[in-house]
């Protein structure tokens, strides 16, 4: 068992963290959160105007859109060290800092190049894929272990290439003995269409065999190269993509990994002395996705295939080989552990993940209820625990595509983000560069619990649940760290503050804060010496003064549900009333805090106002709130935005003539059908591959294989006649504000469908809208590799100036203004 040091009882220590929090900010330094219609203080912004040679800068924005400079963080054991990812130009390094004496490092080694971790051969790709860890942990107190992304390209039976990934590497807290535990070169996975029967001597001498290891593996980083391998057969199989499963839970010194893939094997690692053995060969259903709980092992699945049909049950798979697979929820007392279309969005359980007492399944039930609660159920009973957390504001369970959760209903996305050390703070562009990382050719159909799940390592118990509301934060079970999370709430309104790590005495506590324009940086929270320290930025390279200011606010709407939004005013523009931006959710029950969003943030950066805000039908606030849209549909979501536009140019000194809205995929759909609906309010319309015609997306996805989240959702996108009647490819005339359209061909029936149409509707439109741009994404840009995303926004500023600042049209009497104090105070 890992040791666990003597400390006082919990009620005691939540007692002495609360009064050591009450000394950490003084009284002064509390600020409340907004109400409903309070006006809130606007910055001073100064006007200036753009020159030219900032227009066509064509480097404009990829500081903005390069890999986080640190995005990985851990915290050792006994609360000294700190280990943190450093990614400087095209290479990725990991420091160790001592907390005590943290003038100079004690380690900084360089552990991947990008075009290590760039898969060979990447179809049609510009640039290197950013190198990055996918785990990093303080196995003890002074054994650092991190798994890297680093790519192994091998030639295929057929002759094709392929890429697995994955190199997990141990090193002393002084930077020393270096060792490889694990990479596609020394393990494989079996062939997935080969019966695979070794006899029982056969599989007691792999077992006993330790994988060969490499002594430094860090040595001459910079000049090795991705080189193809041959597969081996008496290798017994192709090179494994592999994975951290986690610590191990007897074993202080080991940890689990495995392979990918349907059949797969689970691994034993000893990370001082490198050895390393088999624990397991497992195998999944095929044409299902399976949950894995904390030692590896498929215990949940449920069917994927295309062809089956729904209701599709989740299933409790057998713990031995002559067990039978049966519905969990004939299992067990619970009801609804099913997925369909009527209630993806209705009533229904979702398992979450497994305790360390593998016989405990975390799962979230809205049964009965308006929102998801939380719970546990021990499989042994068929019966819940007492452990149950549940609150009438907000849902304790999100969909996040590509986990078990959501059943795969959007294909496969990479890595999850959030939830443990190993990933610090939710980022869809880093999930999306995960996802576009060739991590692996084949999807894995496994996943580990959900990323919201947060265990304590120390006392192998659950310690809390995260959960998103209009910022991200968790419901802890230790009550230590809920006085923490209260104390951080309080003292940093309308920012995300995210416990990351903690030491094992509980005295030190690793917290991540950020803003909707700021992608933050780690603070540690000192109890003992009653500090809050910021020790490193994410990415420094941003100015921190040139940063936009953000303004959370809060709109009742008649119906009684609530506007929750996020406004962000520029340090400079060049007019005033300040131009606004309307960021569109990509789908209409997409939840937006205040963390760090890069669109956001490069918005801003052009002098233009930027909005996003939770509106009817997201998902977060319950059934009520997402079925106040199906009266309107789109229409619903609009009426929002105008509402929005309207209360903002009222309170908050914004321009409500030069409007422009942002969307990609449904959110460019509502931002043409708001454009069309409404064009005295709104100027003009970017887009990014947006679905025009929903009902022929709908059509098209139905016959992809490739995922059933179409199936799934579309009764939040309209009923049959909504759909049938396609308002944006039959009345592109309508349209009467210029639209930038961009759009990927891709290489799926689907994707070029959505091309084309995207292509077709922005051509009518250009037919009588002057200024209306389309442009072809390349693969790098759907891939959202840093250079290709910064030139595609900076093609969509050019559009914007051209479009927002058009002193050809009469909008009304904006003008520029010098400065003056009271030029920005709000508009009664």
């Amino acid at each position: 068992m890992h040791p666990v040091a003597s400390t006082p009882s919990s009620a005691l220590r939540a007692t002495l963290i609360a009064l050591a929090c009450a000394t950490l900010c003084p009284d002064a330094a509390l600020r409340a959160a907004p109400k409903p219609g309070v006006d809130l203080p606007v910055p001073a912004i100064k006007t200036a105007p753009a020159t030219m040679e900032t227009l066509l800068d064509s480097h404009r924005f990829e500081d903005l859109f390069a890999p986080f400079r640190t995005d990985t963080v851990a915290l050792s054991p006994d609360g000294k060290l700190l280990a943190y990812t450093v990614h400087e130009k095209d290479e990725l390094y990991v420091c160790i800092l001592p907390i005590d004496a943290p003038k100079e490092l004690m380690a900084r080694l360089l552990v991947l190049t990008d075009e290590l971790a760039t898969p060979m051969m990447q179809a049609r790709s510009g640039e290197n894929t950013p190198a990055r860890l996918r785990w990093l942990c303080w196995v003890t107190p002074t054994r650092l272990v991190f798994e890297t992304n680093r790519v192994f390209p091998y030639t295929r039976k057929s002759g094709d290439w392929a890429n697995a990934s994955g190199e997990i590497i141990a090193v002393d807290a002084d930077g020393k003995n270096p060792r490889s535990l694990a990479n596609p070169r020394a393990i494989r996975r079996p062939f997935e269409n080969r019966v695979n029967s070794p006899t029982a001597s056969a599989l007691a001498a792999e077992a006993a065999a330790p994988a060969p290891s490499i002594d430094d593996p860090l040595a001459n980083i910079r000049t090795q190269k991705n080189e193809l391998m041959d597969i081996d057969e008496s290798r017994g199989g192709e090179p494994a993509t592999l994975r951290v499963i986690g610590l191990h839970p007897t074993a202080a010194d080991q940890i689990l990994l495995r392979t990918e893939g349907r059949t797969f094997k689970v691994y034993e690692a000893n990370v001082l002395t490198g050895e390393i053995r088999q624990r397991s060969e497992e195998t999944s259903v095929p044409n299902t996705l399976t949950l894995l709980d904390r030692l590896g092992r498929p215990r949940v699945s449920v069917v994927t295939s295309f062809r089956a049909a729904f209701p599709r049950t989740f299933v409790l798979e057998p713990a031995t080989l002559t067990g039978q697979r049966r519905a969990l929820s004939e299992q067990t007392e619970v009801p609804g552990f099913a997925i369909a279309p009527e209630s993806y969005f209705g009533t229904r359980a979702v398992p979450l993940g497994f305790d360390d007492n593998p016989d405990i399944l975390y799962y979230a039930s809205n049964v009965g209820r308006d929102t998801y609660g939380f719970y546990a159920l021990d499989l042994t009973t068929g019966k819940r625990t007492i452990r149950a957390i549940e609150t009438p504001a907000f849902d304790l369970y999100r969909p996040q595509p590509g986990t078990f959760g959501d059943a795969g209903a959007f294909g496969y996305q990479g890595e999850a983000t959030g939830g443990s050390s190993s990933s610090n703070g939710t980022d869809p562009f880093a999930a999306a560069l995960a996802a576009a990382a060739g991590d692996a050719d084949d999807p894995d159909p496994n996943r580990p619990g959900s990323p919201d799940l947060v265990h304590d390592r120390y006392r192998h118990t659950l310690a809390g649940i995260r959960f998103e509301g209009l910022s991200r934060s968790a419901v802890w079970l230790v009550p230590e760290l809920r006085v923490v999370q209260g104390w951080l709430a309080t003292n940093l309104p309308g920012q995300t503050a995210e416990i990351i790590d903690w030491d094992q005495a509980m005295e030190r506590v690793l917290v991540l804060v950020r803003r909707a324009t700021d992608a933050g940086a780690y603070h540690l929270l000192d109890l003992k010496q009653k500090k809050f320290m910021q020790f490193v930025r994410r990415a420094p390279a941003l100015d921190e003064n040139a940063m936009a200011a953000t303004t959370p606010f809060v709109l009742p709407l008649a119906d009684g549900t609530r506007i929750e939004g996020v406004l962000s005013l520029p340090r400079e523009t060049r007019l005033k009333p300040v131009p606004l931006a309307v960021l569109c959710p990509t789908w209409p029950w997409e939840l937006r805090g205040t963390e760090y969003s890069r669109d956001f943030d490069v918005l801003a950066r052009m002098g233009i106002a930027v909005v996003q805000f939770n509106g009817r039908g997201i998902w977060g606030g319950g059934l009520r709130q997402r079925a106040a849209l199906k009266a309107g549909y789109e229409e619903a979501q609009i009426a929002d935005i105008v509402a929005v536009v309207q209360f903002l140019a009222a309170r908050h000194g914004v321009s409500n003539k030069r409007v422009a809205l942002v969307g990609r995929g449904h959110g460019g759909f509502v931002a043409l059908r708001a454009l069309q609906l409404h064009p005295g309010v709104f100027r003009c319309a970017v887009t990014l591959d947006a679905l025009v015609d929903l009902g022929a997306w709908l059509e098209t996805s139905d016959r992809d294989q490739a995922s059933f989240g179409a199936a799934l959702t579309r009764e939040m996108l309209g009923d049959a006649a909504r759909l049938k009647a396609a308002p944006l490819v039959r009345h592109p005339e309508m349209i009467r504000g210029p639209v930038f359209s961009l759009a990927y061909r891709g290489d799926t029936p689907a994707q070029k469908s959505l091309f084309l149409a995207n292509k077709h509707l922005n051509s009518s439109v250009a037919n009588h809208v002057e200024g209306t741009e389309f442009f072809e994404l390349e693969p790098d840009h759907a891939a959202m590799l840093p250079k290709a995303v910064a030139d595609q926004w900076r093609r969509i500023e050019l559009f914007l100036n051209n479009s927002l600042y058009n002193y050809r049209v009469d909008v009304g009497s904006d003008q520029i203004l010098p400065d003056a104090p009271d030029s920005t105070a709000p508009r009664k």
